[in-house]
């Protein structure tokens, strides 16, 4: 994905739901259930984050990073 042509405020969106959907897999399972989203499942949560914060990190947007490597 080219996120060049994104606004500061547009990546921070995409961001903060990749925090959301990391937080909806915790909460599933926790409860036993079946992650919904799957970001410790597939590969390419991992990717976009890194887009993400390569993005960011670019137009000194601040942010916690969404996966720790």
């Amino acid at each position: 994905m080219k996120y060049e042509g994104f606004s500061a405020q547009g990546l921070k969106m995409m961001h903060d739901a990749i925090h959301a959907a990391i937080a909806m897999d915790a909460e599933a399972i926790k409860k036993g259930e079946t992650p919904p989203c799957g970001t410790n499942t597939y590969p390419d949560w991992r990717e976009h984050a890194r887009g993400l914060e390569g993005a960011m990190r670019g137009k000194d947007v601040d942010f916690v990073p969404a996966f720790r490597e």
